[in-house]
């Protein structure tokens, strides 16, 4: 990896370090939405977060050799010899390839449906011999949509150990996805 000498002083020092990004988005949003037609009904929810921006804490780990052999497949196409052309760096604890730097800063970006419901109210009378005054059946569905340019598993990382490791994605498992179905009964 070819550091920048942002100081201009001919040397890579602790004086050439930089920001190379924030951790905290620019925006937050969320979308909510309820329609209902007839005898059904919809219910979406959608939330997500613009300009911030992630460590890639995993890929430093995976692909620079400091995993020792238990790397990211990509890290096949490490640099080898003179000659090589390839975005990974020489694998190697000895080497500075592994150094925190803006390779491993991405855009942490995105937009995540976290619930949908589609229902449907049986028509009035269906369960009246039995007491039920209202039946509606339902799916319902979580994170089952994330749309997002992030490179690791999810990026809604949380926040990992504490409140420092607030961007920096640890390869913590992704936020599951759910399907639902269900039965409503007013009696």
């Amino acid at each position: 990896i070819k550091m920048k000498d942002i100081d201009g002083d001919g040397r890579i020092t602790v004086e050439d370090r930089t920001f190379i990004g924030s951790p905290h988005p620019d925006l937050t949003y969320a979308v909510n939405i309820k329609l209902e037609y007839k005898n059904f009904d919809l219910a979406i929810f959608g939330q997500g977060v613009y300009g911030n921006d992630i460590f890639m804490a995993t890929l430093n780990y995976l692909q620079s050799g400091n995993g020792y052999w238990n790397l990211l497949n990509s890290a096949k196409n490490y640099w080898k010899k003179e000659g090589d052309i390839t975005d990974v760096p020489r694998i190697g604890l000895q080497d500075y390839n592994m150094r925190f730097s803006d390779r491993y800063i991405k855009d942490g970006s995105f937009f995540r449906i976290k619930n949908i419901m589609l229902g449907y109210n049986l028509p009035s009378g269906i369960g009246e011999k039995a007491g039920i005054e209202k039946v509606r059946v339902y799916v319902s569905g979580q994170n089952l949509f994330c749309f997002s340019k992030y490179e690791g598993f999810d990026p809604e990382i949380g926040t990992g150990r504490g409140m420092l490791d607030i961007g920096i994605d640890r390869g913590m498992y992704p936020i599951a996805k759910t399907v639902s179905v269900g039965l409503n009964l007013t009696f």
